[in-house]
């Protein structure tokens, strides 16, 4: 539908708004959606004539459409200028931005994989070529190509769980939070389990100028990244309780905002604090399970402060705390600023219990072979 505004003839000024959608030239075609989205509507203006034109991604067996704005109140069909795309697939959102600042607008497209698994299909980044064939189209070529693989913006899906039954983009958006001048991109999603465990995985990848982008979640401080290795230590840790006959303790730190003069911001944000550390321990719970400690009951832990000093207090409190089990990052730059903390930093000559450090790429078997 798309909506014209008008008045209406009283003396009194009213808005009304008329479907002029069929007039217009773009009526009649059919939208789908299976997942709890809609489908992603965008105003760009991709052949830089002044005018808005109208992209429409689509759900599962029906095509993206791509409509020229005439300039006179009609539009046309140019959905051929667009790439050959896989209708099996569910597309979620859509966004605009001249990522490569080249003058025209480029494309990136969510992707609903709900029946695939971690390895694709992956989310679509379209650059234009209006610029490359100098302000034109080519006839029987798409005027769009995907580059997210050559890009590094696939967004596969890597979060704390088992095997995978798939993953959905659900939201996106450009912004360039660095101020360099080129803009970056930012990726929400979710995934699924085979056994109905879910967990969200956003991603921030930083623009490097050159085309492509890299991944910059972690070090932005946007997450800690716990789902790339939280899923191997808890794994360890329960084992080991077991094995030696021991018990296991959950610690969740919330980490206080700088909000003292806002006092009902600060409650508001420790309040969330709680509220994920309650969710992370929920799918703890359901996770343990899965490995098998369907009897272990760990003692789940929530308390606020610096994260290396709640820990220490913590064990000087309970000195029924023989072992720390910390998880390590597979991001290349370390193994996370926790353990390097506690491992390698200052508090290693005074920590009064032993420190186990699980790397975030043991597979199950290993782990097990380990605990």
């Amino acid at each position: 539908m798309l909506v014209g505004l008008g008045t209406t003839g009283s003396s009194e000024a009213q808005v009304a708004f008329n479907d002029i959608a069929a007039a217009a030239g773009i009526g009649g075609d059919f939208y789908s959606g299976t997942t709890n989205h809609g489908s992603g509507v965008n105003w760009l203006d991709y052949n830089n004539d002044g005018w808005p034109d109208l992209l429409m991604v689509n759900g599962e067996g029906y095509d993206c459409l791509l409509y020229r704005n005439e300039g006179d109140g009609t539009f046309s069909d140019q959905s051929a200028l667009l790439p050959v795309i896989d209708t099996d697939l569910e597309l979620t959102h859509s966004a605009f931005a001249d990522y490569d600042n080249d003058g025209d607008v480029d494309l990136y497209i969510g992707v609903a994989a709900t029946r695939y698994g971690p390895d694709g299909p992956t989310n679509i980044l379209l650059k234009n070529l209006w610029m490359e064939n100098g302000g034109a189209t080519v006839p029987g070529q798409p005027l769009f190509v995907d580059v997210a693989a050559a890009a590094g913006v696939q967004q596969l899906a890597n979060p704390p769980l088992g095997a995978l039954l798939g993953y959905e983009t659900f939201t996106l958006g450009w912004v360039d939070f660095d101020r360099d001048g080129c803009v970056d991109l930012f990726v929400g999603s979710m995934a699924w389990d085979l056994g109905g465990d879910v967990a969200n995985t956003n991603t921030l990848y930083r623009n490097k100028c050159d085309g492509t982008f890299e991944d910059v979640t972690i070090a932005s401080g946007l997450t800690d990244g716990g789902a790339n290795w939280l899923r191997p230590t808890l794994a360890f840790a329960a084992g080991r309780a077991e094995h030696t006959g021991g018990g296991l303790a959950l610690l969740y730190v919330v980490e206080p905002g700088d909000f003292q003069h806002w006092l009902g911001v600060e409650e508001i944000a420790r309040e969330e604090g709680v509220s994920k550390a309650k969710a992370v321990f929920r799918l703890f719970r359901r996770r343990l399970k899965k490995l098998g400690f369907e009897n272990m009951q760990p003692e789940e832990i929530i308390r606020e402060g610096n994260k290396a000093d709640t820990i220490l207090a913590l064990i000087e409190q309970d000195a029924d705390i023989a072992v720390l089990v910390l998880g390590a990052s597979k991001d290349p730059s370390g193994p996370g600023p926790l353990v390097s903390m506690l491992a390698a930093g200052k508090y290693t000559a005074e920590f009064p219990i032993p420190i186990t450090i699980v790397p975030g790429t043991l597979s199950d078997e290993e782990i097990q072979a380990l605990a």
